[in-house]
């Protein structure tokens, strides 16, 4: 792909997600049209997991093994530095993304979280 239709592919990926953003309802078809069609991921179900289930019982929005990536989404609502209350304590999404991550042994522990919104990325 040309860097001209990285552009375009980019542009059109943005203005089909504008607006749009529940994070149960939309999470999975939104990163595997962005990882498919922007990134170019080839078989995008069999080298990413959706809803990874962590040892201490929460589950990493969306894992990317290979690239050794997590991802934390919420709704497009959501402030991505404002802490939520997801397991009974005040936690922001990365925090909330770092205790999934410490909770992987050392050698499958991620080199970027990534947290998002729909609207803005966060690394």
């Amino acid at each position: 792909m040309t860097q001209s239709e990285k552009v375009k592919a980019a542009r059109q990926f943005a203005e089909a997600w504008k607006g749009r953003g529940y994070e149960k309802g939309d999470a999975q078809v939104f990163w595997t049209e962005l990882l498919r069609d922007l990134i170019g991921m080839e078989h995008v179900s069999f080298n990413a997991k959706f809803e990874y289930w962590t040892v201490d019982g929460g589950f990493v929005d969306y894992l990317i093994s290979d690239a050794a990536v997590f991802v934390e989404q919420k709704g497009l609502s959501i402030d991505l530095s404002r802490p939520e209350e997801p397991g009974g304590r005040m936690v922001a999404p990365f925090e909330q993304a770092l205790a999934y991550a410490e909770s992987f042994g050392r050698n499958k522990q991620p080199r970027f979280i990534v947290m998002c919104n729909f609207g803005t990325f966060c690394v």
